[in-house]
């Protein structure tokens, strides 16, 4: 029985060697799957996560040889020893073939992001571009993400902006929960197991899992920068996630129905992915319709007003428009038809551009859209076609309410900033407009402590070194604690131009449910504040200098900071 037993042994371990000593196969292996990691990290930086996928897939191997070793050996300590050295040698050399290669093709363009930009990443560069979050959220603001998130990883199409039916986005969500069960239904009915080999499949599942997590854990880091609660940021792991939806309802499911499921859920995946671009996609991009002869006629508004340049002739007439109401109220919507014509045959996109401008000369509202919402870009049009061209106008709930308004129209170059000229100027005036105040308080709930219900202004126009006087009315909630309240005059790239930071009288910890307090604030802007138009902004914190967080009638959290109505500063 020794004997065999000795034998057996000294087979395994000459067959490890003899692997070990195949040096072409660790080099076709291993150096190709690092090539590919080098040129992922290139392309997308989710695909970094993998570099630690792969460390850990070549440990499962090791571990898994071991195991499947380990029953004939184990009573020889010597040539266990052997049968650590030789693994521990067979992932030293893999290692090397698999990452060296990996850092010299891909580490160039790291290095560059680090000198051009002075981050490893490039993410300033990005977030100049893309826009950042008025202040970084947190795991609960990225929660309330959730629906957004897991509809545009099986399909939001567009500029995220062309949905499918919410009953296919149900299902599939149900679908993923399920599965999400039953994984852990398999991890807890197997982790216990006492078998070392059983052990090391049930680790080859965690490996995946540490991939969703490790990308996880990057989306998390660049979501709470800026706006990307997108699922094609998840697409890099989207063979971790198939495999995991396939672990988890094959637990659940008994043995019978396991074809029949999986057949189905494959039709009905097959069926969505052709019928998509047909029943979803394409008739969002169809060419809006000419205007008839009869819609020409009942223009409610005509203007026929010309639109170009000095030193050409022009290019686009505003036949007229068509506006639903003259007076609005806060967070309320103004719907603006404008009928157009091209006159020439167009060599640039042109955009069009609603704002609502209100007596102090502050743009309130605005739209800036291609004409049909980017349907009919203005290249695109021939000489003599006509357009109606909606636009729907939303109005903040917190712009300043009475006051008067108008709205402008215009055209203008989005890569330049250029504008197309009518009547020698670079707007057109449409209507006028009367804000209204609210039926309804303003209601924004601050973390569901306190409430601000309203607010006031003692001006909206002043001049540098001149004081605001800033009524704010609040409502408490659950308070139980003092906090300070933040009000602020903010400019171009967060300047700050006044500010005032204390706590209310009575402090928020004396405050009821339900009790008004009208909170009185003097922010007085700074002596060689320039001209132009500024945020006022208003928020709280605690002791931690923690802000509050806003949430939102359906529980999501989003800024910690309101803008109120916008200033003018005069020269």
């Amino acid at each position: 029985m020794l004997r065999v037993s000795y034998s057996v042994t000294h087979h395994v371990i000459r067959n490890t060697r003899h692997a070990l000593r195949n040096t072409q196969y660790a080099i076709r292996h291993s150096l190709l799957i690092g090539i590919l990691l080098a040129l992922a990290a290139l392309t997308k930086q989710s695909a970094l996560g993998s570099f630690g996928l792969a460390g850990l897939t070549l440990l499962a191997i090791i571990f898994q040889r071991i195991g499947e070793q380990w029953t004939v050996i184990s009573d020889q300590k010597k040539n266990l020893r052997s049968l650590f050295i030789v693994h521990c040698s067979f992932f030293i050399l893999h290692c090397s073939f698999l990452f060296l290669p990996s850092f010299f093709i891909s580490s160039w363009w790291y290095i560059r992001n680090i000198i051009l930009y002075g981050d490893l990443l490039g993410w300033s560069a990005f977030i100049a571009v893309l826009g950042k979050r008025a202040a970084p959220a947190s795991l609960l603001q990225l929660w309330g993400e959730r629906i957004s998130l897991a509809n545009s990883f099986w399909g939001l199409f567009g500029g995220v902006n062309v949905p499918m039916s919410d009953w296919i986005y149900f299902v599939l969500n149900t679908m993923a929960v399920i599965a999400l069960a039953g994984c852990v239904v398999f991890f807890l009915r197997h982790l216990f197991t006492p078998s070392p080999l059983h052990l090391v499949r049930v680790f080859s599942y965690f490996l995946l899992i540490t991939q969703l997590l490790l990308i996880t854990f990057g989306w998390i880091q660049w979501a709470t920068v800026t706006w990307s609660s997108q699922g094609r940021l998840f697409f890099s792991a989207m063979s971790a996630v198939a495999v995991m939806i396939t672990l988890g309802l094959r637990t659940l499911l008994p043995t019978r129905a396991r074809a029949t499921v999986f057949a189905s859920i494959g039709l009905f995946m097959l069926t969505i992915t052709a019928a998509a671009p047909f029943v979803f996609i394409s008739p969002k991009y169809v060419d809006p319709p000419q205007l008839t002869n009869d819609q020409l006629a009942r223009i409610p508004h005509p203007l026929n007003s010309d639109f170009g340049s000095l030193t050409f002739p022009p290019e686009m007439r505003l036949l007229g428009y068509d506006v639903d109401r003259s007076r609005v109220k806060p967070d309320e919507s103004i719907r603006l038809t404008l009928y157009w014509q091209s006159l020439t045959q167009m060599d640039r996109d042109w955009s069009v551009f609603v704002h609502v401008v209100d007596e102090n000369e502050i743009v309130i509202a605005q739209r800036d859209t291609y004409p049909g919402l980017g349907l009919m870009p203005t290249r695109k049009w021939s000489v003599g076609r006509t357009l109606a061209d909606e636009y729907v106008i939303a109005l903040p709930a917190t712009i300043y309410a009475p006051s008067k308004a108008r709205i402008e129209i215009g055209l203008y170059d989005y890569a330049t900033g250029e504008r197309l000229l009518v009547n020698g100027q670079e707007a057109l005036t449409l209507s006028s407009l009367d804000i209204l105040p609210s039926d309804k308080p303003l209601a924004v709930n601050y973390d569901d402590k306190v409430e601000l219900i309203g607010y006031k202004m003692d001006k909206r126009s002043l001049k540098p070194n001149e004081e605001l006087t800033l009524t704010l009315y609040w409502r408490g909630l659950n308070v139980g604690a003092n906090y300070t309240i933040f009000t602020q005059v903010r400019g171009a790239k967060d300047s700050l131009w006044a500010q005032l930071d204390s706590q209310p009288q009575p402090p928020t910890s004396a405050w009821t449910r339900d009790q008004v307090v009208t909170d009185i604030r003097i922010l007085k802007l700074k002596p060689d504040t320039p001209a132009g138009v500024y945020d006022v902004e208003v928020g709280l914190y605690n002791a931690n200098i923690n802000r509050l967080q806003i949430v939102l009638p359906d529980g999501r959290r989003v800024e910690n900071s309101l803008k109120l109505s916008k200033i003018r500063v005069l020269p």
